[in-house]
Order: C-alpha cells, then sequence, then structure tokens
C-alpha cells in the first residue's frame, strides 16, 4: 500500500482588483459640478445637488471596470490518495478560500459623476466563481490485463462547491454536486 497527501496555505495581497461599477445610467449625460473648469463653463444645474451649477456629461459604457479595491485572500487546499492494491487509487480533495476588502478607492471624477447622478458609490468588492470550500472525491481502478490490446480503466468523479457569487447579475448560485464517470 502506498498513498501520498499534500498540503498548502496561503495568503496574499491583490492591490487594484477589478471593480465593476454600474454606469448604464449615465448615458444620456449628467451635470458634473466638479467638471467646470476655466476652459469648460457650466451649461446646466443638477437638481440633485440642489440646482448647483455643472457641465453636462455623458458616460456610455454600461459597466465600467475600475481597479479599485484592495483585497486579502487566504486559505488552504489538501489533497490525498491511497493506492491499497495494484491498479486502484483512491484521492481526495478539500479547499477553503477566505477574503477581506481592505479598501475601495474610486477615481475622484468617477466618483463625482456617480455623486452627480444621486448613484451610490460601490463600497466593496465580490470576488465572483469563488466558493469558500470546494471539496472532491475520486476512485481510478485499471484493469491489470489488455483487453483487445487496450487498457481498460474506469474512473468515478465526485466534486461539490459551497455557495458562490455568479457573473451573472451577481446572483447566489450553489456549486452542484458533479459526478462523473468514465471506461
Amino acid at each position: 500500500m502506498r498513498g501520498a497527501l499534500g498540503i498548502a496555505v496561503f495568503t496574499g495581497k491583490d492591490k487594484d482588483n477589478q471593480l465593476p461599477v454600474a454606469t448604464n445610467s449615465l448615458a444620456a449625460g449628467i451635470c458634473v459640478p466638479q467638471a467646470i473648469t476655466s476652459t469648460r463653463p457650466a451649461n446646466c444645474t443638477n437638481a440633485l445637488l440642489g440646482g448647483a451649477p455643472g457641465v453636462t456629461i455623458s458616460h456610455a459604457p454600461a459597466t465600467t471596470v475600475v481597479n479599485a479595491g484592495e483585497v486579502t485572500i487566504r486559505g488552504f487546499e489538501a489533497s490525498g490518495s491511497l493506492v491499497p492494491v495494484e491498479g486502484l487509487t483512491a484521492g481526495a480533495g478539500v479547499s477553503f478560500v477566505d477574503y477581506k476588502v481592505d479598501k475601495v478607492s474610486i477615481d475622484a471624477s468617477l466618483l463625482a459623476l456617480l455623486r452627480a447622478a444621486g448613484q451610490n458609490p460601490p463600497t466593496t468588492i465580490v470576488l465572483t466563481q469563488q466558493p469558500r470550500w470546494t471539496y472532491n472525491l475520486d476512485v481510478d481502478y485499471l484493469y491489470p490485463d489488455k483487453v483487445l490490446d487496450s487498457d481498460v480503466s474506469l474512473n468515478v468523479t465526485y466534486k461539490n462547491s459551497d455557495k458562490f457569487i455568479s457573473t451573472a447579475g451577481l446572483v447566489e448560485a450553489r456549486g452542484l454536486p458533479t459526478w462523473r464517470c468514465s471506461t
């Protein structure tokens, strides 16, 4: 009988984490008081800001992706395998990932545009497609003799993940158990 075990522990900082900011309400133009300069005089008033004079700014993209966050990511991974008899291997793995948002800092120009539109700027970051827990189990069997000059094997794998945020509209999803059997 033989086996193997692997363990990894990690921590890291992600600076300039990308953050999608919804800007679809800004395409028609927003009156931004901070946009007034000596070469760009006021041409509108912003009712949301008490009638403050400003400059009309249009922003066409529905979503603007900005490098705005600092995140600390921590976790561990462990995996093992065991070969109780020749040709049969059983394995398992588990991983855990946790993150903490250290800071969100949006560019002052975009922040002024969002505030002038009456839109609250994002205050946190969500790591999409990242479950906290993931685990898997698998069994492999290799038949010891050739069949029609070929190797015959069987593999059964089970994988499951904890809930996570999908990229489709930031909807909470749950990793469904996955079975795979191949020969």
